[in-house]
């Protein structure tokens, strides 16, 4: 049976995908959106090119996650590997994991989802990434079958969308915050990411349609505030609640709050659909209320804040027995591992769990011990673990996390009103 898409992909491999000037790895990591894909062209691939192919998807991930990683994670502390030169995945791999001992990325079913494009395009592109330019090549559909699901135009308008929302010059090119910045977003992010761009698309046309208009708005000083009608709005419902747009540099919050001050948190779209005006409305004078809600939802702000930068325990009883037992794991995994970096990583946990320096650090520790006892991971991954937790608490050596940098948070800086209406009658 013919198969044209297959036939040219082989082609590629064969005449450029693997040329040593683009791929001087010689490692290739495949995207497709399913399974049976997936079987498919490792079937095909291994008969052609006459060399194993990894092939993984929900079924084996975890089976294969030590393999993958000997492989391709250029960070993998273990006996780097090269059993296999080729991968092909589902999304499965999309998120959680390194892939970057490959620099060339072959989506071979373009998603419909802009975000997962840039997720795949994320495994490779990491710091300490084996080569310094990222190739990613799309096989697209024919321009007979693209006018039939528009999948080049829908995805095209929708990474669009993320230059126009960032900027090309905007941070979210850097290797830490290609994945945090998405991750603002995960929960619900086919339907959000489709009624977003929808609201980037709007502010873009209107900026090119009205320039003035869009420099004055855009010059508005912080805690811009209004009453609106809620009748006039169209929000009945609404009447008698203010919403408010916080932000300090370390995070933002869209809140909506009620008569009685009781506070709930909004996503972005939430919030947009009710800051949503038309032209026409008109400003009222803001009730006593606004002014005692707007307190209600700074006091939340602050409350969250501190409350997610403190991990408690129930007792000192408690504590004193999870620190026991994290310092005790990890002086087991001393003597086991073989990699003398994760010996004097383990050392360096304990004497700070020791000293009480970081609060949630036993917890983290005793996470990972739980995952080993349960089979969930294996020991060499157990290293990987705990060179990662020592990273983020800043136990490694300065030549050792070269690249980086600590960020240091103040939990006295006081959020930015920037933007709050109530809802009168």
């Amino acid at each position: 049976e013919q198969d044209p898409k297959l036939d040219a992909f082989i082609v590629a491999l064969k005449e450029e995908l693997f040329n040593k000037t683009i791929n001087p790895t010689g490692k290739l990591v495949i995207f497709t959106e399913s399974t049976d894909t997936a079987l498919y062209l490792s079937e095909h691939l291994e008969k052609e090119l006459k060399q194993k192919v990894l092939c993984v998807s929900s079924e084996n991930r975890s089976k294969l996650f030590e393999s993958i990683q000997e492989n391709f994670d250029a960070n993998f502390i273990g006996l780097q590997k090269d059993e296999y030169h080729i991968i092909i995945t589902t999304d499965v791999l999309a998120e959680g994991i390194n892939l970057h001992r490959a620099n060339v990325i072959v989506n071979y079913d373009t998603p419909w989802n802009a975000t997962r494009l840039m997720q795949r395009i994320g495994r490779v592109n990491r710091i300490g990434s084996a080569a310094g330019v990222v190739y990613s090549y799309n096989f697209y559909p024919s321009q007979q079958g693209d006018e039939e699901i528009k999948l080049y135009s829908n995805a095209l308008v929708k990474l669009q969308g993320f230059h126009t929302a960032f900027g090309e010059d905007a941070q979210i090119y850097t290797h830490e915050e290609l994945v945090e910045q998405f991750e603002l977003f995960k929960e619900g992010v086919k339907d959000d990411e489709d009624k977003r761009l929808h609201f980037l698309r709007f502010i873009r046309e209107f900026k090119e349609s009205n320039p003035k208009e869009f420099k004055r708005i855009k010059a508005f000083p912080l805690k811009a505030r209004t009453a609106r009608s809620a009748k006039q709005a169209k929000r009945n419902d609404d009447k008698g609640r203010t919403v408010v747009f916080l932000k300090s540099p370390y995070k933002m919050e869209f809140y909506r709050i009620e008569e009685n001050t009781k506070v709930t948190s909004l996503t972005f779209i939430e919030a947009a659909e009710i800051f949503k005006a038309e032209s026409t409305e008109t400003a009222n004078n803001l009730p006593e209320s606004h002014y005692k809600q707007v307190q209600a939802a700074l006091d939340t702000f602050e409350r969250d804040f501190l409350g997610a930068a403190t991990e408690t325990v129930t007792s000192t009883d408690k504590a004193d027995a999870i620190s026991s037992q994290a310092r005790k794991f990890l002086r087991d995994m001393k003597a086991l591992t073989k990699n003398d970096h994760v010996k004097a990583v383990c050392d360096t946990l304990i004497k700070s769990i020791e000293a009480g320096e970081h609060t949630p650090l036993p917890n983290e520790v005793r996470k990972v011990r739980q995952q080993l006892e349960k089979k969930q991971i294996t020991y060499g991954q157990v290293d990987n673990l705990l060179l990662m937790i020592a990273k983020k608490y800043d136990a490694l050596e300065p030549e050792e996390v070269e690249g980086s940098k600590q960020v240091t948070i103040d939990f006295n800086v006081y959020p930015e009103i920037v933007l709050s209406e109530t809802f009168i009658d």
